[in-house]
Formats: C-alpha cells, sequence, structure tokens
C-alpha cells in the first residue's frame, strides 16, 4: 500500500523511546516516499533529533495539542508503542485511519490492528518491532540509534579535554526504584580501585534527583571524578556518553543511550529482566545472579536483596577492566 503519512507514537520513558528507534528506521525502508512522523512527550523528543529516518519530530505535554496535528495532517497510520487507553484514544481523537498496538483491556476497541503480547520472554527491541506485522515487515536487522553531531561531540571533547584518558562513565541510580540500584557504596569502592589501579577519568552522570546520591558517593574523590549529576541535557548526556570507553551503570535509560552509541557497558541486574532490557548490542557485560525471586519487577526489595548483594566489587571491576584494555 501507498501510505502518505505515518505517526509513530514513542514510548515514554528514555530506554524505552531509544528502544523503540529501530521501528522508525523500519518504517522509512519500507515507505520510503512516506512522511514518517515521530510523537513524544517532551523532553524526549530530543532524543530524535538528527534521526535520518524521521521527517518531523511532534511533542507534547497536552494531548490536545497531538491531536489538534494529526486531524490537520490526516495520517494513514498510527503505530502504538504505548501500552495506554489514553494514547490510543489520542489516535482515535486525532482521526488516525489504521491504529496498530498490542492489545490491553478495553482499548483494544479503539484498534484496528490489535495484536497480542508475545508469550515467552524476548527482548523490548523485537517486541517493538512486531507491531509492524500488519504493515508486512518482519524480522529486521535495525538497531537502536541515537545520533550526536559533530558539534555537540566537539562541546564534549572540550569539556573533557583537560582530565586523563580513559573516560569511564558511571550511571549509580534508576529512575523505578533502588531494587533496581547496586549499593551506592559498591560504585564508590569501585571509584577507588579503578583510581588507585590507573590514570583515568570517572564521569558520574544521572539526572537532578540524583544528585544526592552520586554528590555523597564521589564526596573526597579528586577532580578527575566528576559529578555531571542534573548538569546535562539529554543530548549532552548523550555527548558525553560517546567520549567514553565504557560506562558500569545499572539497568537505566543511559545504558540504552550508551547502547545505541556503540559504547560498551557493564550493566548490572537485579529485579528486572536482562533478556527484555538488556542492552541490544550486547557490546560489553551483563551481570545478572538469577537468584530464585528475579526478575521481580519491584521498585523495593521485601527481602535482603540478594539479586543486588551478590554482585561482588571484584566481579564487576574485572568487567570493567576487560574492556580498558
Amino acid at each position: 500500500m501507498r501510505y502518505q503519512n505515518i505517526i509513530v507514537r514513542m514510548p515514554n520513558w528514555m530506554g524505552d523511546c531509544i528502544m523503540a528507534t529501530p521501528v522508525l528506521q523500519d518504517l522509512k525502508e519500507t515507505f520510503p516516499k512516506a512522511r514518517l512522523m515521530a510523537l513524544c512527550k517532551r523532553p524526549l523528543h530530543t532524543l530524535l533529533e538528527n534521526n535520518p529516518f524521521v521527517d518531523e519530530i511532534w511533542s507534547f505535554t497536552q494531548p490536545q495539542e497531538a491531536v489538534f496535528k494529526m486531524r490537520k495532517t490526516l495520517c494513514d497510520v498510527g503505530i502504538l508503542l504505548t501500552n495506554s487507553l489514553s494514547s490510543t484514544w489520542m489516535f482515535v481523537r486525532g482521526k488516525v485511519r489504521t491504529r496498530i498496538g498490542f492489545q490491553r483491556g478495553i482499548r483494544t476497541l479503539f484498534l484496528t490492528h490489535a495484536l497480542s503480547m508475545p508469550k515467552q520472554p524476548e527482548h523490548l527491541v523485537t517486541t517493538y518491532k512486531r507491531v509492524l506485522e500488519p504493515l508486512g515487515i518482519f524480522h529486521s536487522s535495525s538497531l537502536p540509534r541515537m545520533v550526536v553531531t559533530k558539534e555537540e561531540a566537539a562541546r564534549a571533547e572540550d569539556m573533557l579535554r583537560a582530565y586523563p584518558k580513559p573516560v569511564i562513565g558511571i550511571h549509580p541510580v534508576a529512575t523505578y526504584g533502588p531494587a533496581k540500584c547496586w549499593p551506592a557504596e559498591r560504585f564508590r569502592k569501585v571509584t577507588e580501585e579503578l583510581l588507585r589501579s590507573r590514570s583515568c577519568t570517572i564521569l558520574y552522570v544521572g539526572n537532578a534527583d540524583a544528585k544526592e546520591t552520586i554528590g555523597n558517593i564521589v564526596a573526597e574523590f579528586p577532580s578527575h571524578v566528576v559529578n555531571m549529576a542534573g548538569k546535562t541535557t539529554m543530548r549532552e548526556l548523550a555527548s558525553l556518553l560517546q567520549k567514553c570507553s565504557l560506562l558500569l551503570t545499572n539497568d537505566s535509560g543511559p545504558m540504552h543511550l550508551a547502547d545505541a552509541l556503540d559504547v560498551p557497558v557493564v550493566a548490572l541486574f537485579g529485579s528486572t529482566c536482562d533478556i527484555r532490557t538488556g542492552p541490544y548490542r550486547r557490546n560489553g557485560v551483563m551481570i545478572h545472579k538469577r537468584v530464585t525471586c528475579s526478575p521481580c519487577f519491584r521498585r523495593t526489595c521485601p527481602i535482603d536483596f540478594r539479586c543486588m548483594n551478590e554482585i561482588s566489587v571484584e566481579e564487576v571491576l574485572h568487567a570493567v577492566e576487560q574492556h580498558l584494555v
């Protein structure tokens, strides 16, 4: 079929939005003459800037903003990568003719093509791609993508110019909750050991909510342990991560950002499932002890936090050192 206007409702979290970017590539390569719009909540839309497969990026804070644009544009096809009723209803109000997404409760009634969720665990990138099957798009090899401009890369280079190399990124927090986080004192211990064994810069990253946690970790370290918590936009974070030799991280949005930039990742998993949300490129190491109660997907651990406590400082250091040789 020949489509003129295709709109994709992107997920609402940084990591999920990054993992959904292969859908944009698959659509544009299949329907090169169609105008492809990516719809995101602000400020996630900035992650898609300079993506070569997107014709327009639509951002919104209030649904009515997006509804108005959709009505004006007359969208042939709408791809829903969110599972909420509200996002589906937005497409109905926006008069999107073909609405494709996973079935879930009452929202199924408002989809023209309702797909069943996969029964077996699979990577979320693969799950997102399944939404394109009604359009005849199957089994693609596209990868998550984040594009840093030359200007952004140059600014990051200037910021790090005075610091010793290599630059090792550390993201010791996670938005979903503490059950996803390796103990903060162990990140501090890893930092101590890395500074003892080599000349390097440790770049701690995180959003404004991570300021206190990261501030406590980096207290009393020398100046080449840099605290960037709450000091970067999403695009500035991406440009800094691109300059890192490696990112040590919990299961988090910056983990997927680094993966999309093909930066090696040492990823620590506890309450979540690395099969579903691990770094898609597998460029690095995933450490997951697979204790009997994991993955539980809880925000906080109700028992002894064994999934993370069993990950030792020595094991993490070994994984980091392997990718710095």
